[in-house]
Protein backbone atom coordinates (compact mmCIF):
# COMPACT_ATOMS: atom_id res chain seq x y z
CA UNK A 1 0.00 0.00 0.00
CA UNK A 2 2.83 2.40 0.83
CA UNK A 3 4.25 2.14 -2.73
CA UNK A 4 0.92 3.21 -4.25
CA UNK A 5 0.65 6.16 -1.82
CA UNK A 6 4.12 7.38 -2.82
CA UNK A 7 3.31 6.95 -6.51
CA UNK A 8 0.11 8.95 -6.12
CA UNK A 9 1.94 11.68 -4.19
CA UNK A 10 4.55 12.08 -6.97
CA UNK A 11 1.88 12.07 -9.70
CA UNK A 12 -0.01 14.76 -7.80
CA UNK A 13 3.17 16.82 -7.41
CA UNK A 14 3.86 16.51 -11.14
CA UNK A 15 0.33 17.71 -11.92
CA UNK A 16 0.66 20.67 -9.54
CA UNK A 17 3.99 21.75 -11.06
CA UNK A 18 2.66 21.44 -14.62
CA UNK A 19 -0.50 23.39 -13.77
CA UNK A 20 1.56 26.17 -12.15
CA UNK A 21 3.84 26.42 -15.21
CA UNK A 22 0.84 26.55 -17.55
CA UNK A 23 -0.73 29.29 -15.46
CA UNK A 24 2.45 31.37 -15.42
CA UNK A 25 2.99 30.93 -19.15
CA UNK A 26 -0.61 31.75 -20.04
CA UNK A 27 -0.58 29.96 -23.42
CA UNK A 28 1.36 26.69 -23.38
CA UNK A 29 -0.30 23.44 -22.32
CA UNK A 30 1.43 20.21 -21.38
CA UNK A 31 0.86 17.13 -23.51
CA UNK A 32 0.93 13.87 -21.59
CA UNK A 33 2.49 10.58 -22.76
CA UNK A 34 1.55 7.79 -20.34
CA UNK A 35 3.71 4.70 -20.72
CA UNK A 36 4.22 1.32 -19.07
CA UNK A 37 7.08 -1.14 -19.06
CA UNK A 38 6.47 -4.82 -19.74
CA UNK A 39 8.61 -5.66 -16.68
CA UNK A 40 6.43 -3.44 -14.50
CA UNK A 41 6.39 0.25 -13.77
CA UNK A 42 5.78 3.18 -16.03
CA UNK A 43 5.29 6.90 -15.99
CA UNK A 44 3.73 10.03 -17.42
CA UNK A 45 6.12 12.09 -19.54
CA UNK A 46 4.91 15.63 -20.20
CA UNK A 47 6.05 18.22 -22.75
CA UNK A 48 5.07 21.87 -23.16
CA UNK A 49 6.00 23.85 -26.29
CA UNK A 50 5.41 27.20 -27.97
CA UNK A 51 4.15 29.08 -24.95
CA UNK A 52 4.28 32.81 -24.31
CA UNK A 53 7.37 32.43 -22.09
CA UNK A 54 8.29 28.73 -22.24
CA UNK A 55 9.76 27.65 -25.56
CA UNK A 56 10.04 23.95 -24.69
CA UNK A 57 10.22 21.84 -21.53
CA UNK A 58 10.45 18.04 -21.50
Amino acid sequence: MFKKEVENWFRGLQSEICAALEEEDGKGRFKSDIWERAEGGGGDSRVIEDGNVIEKVE
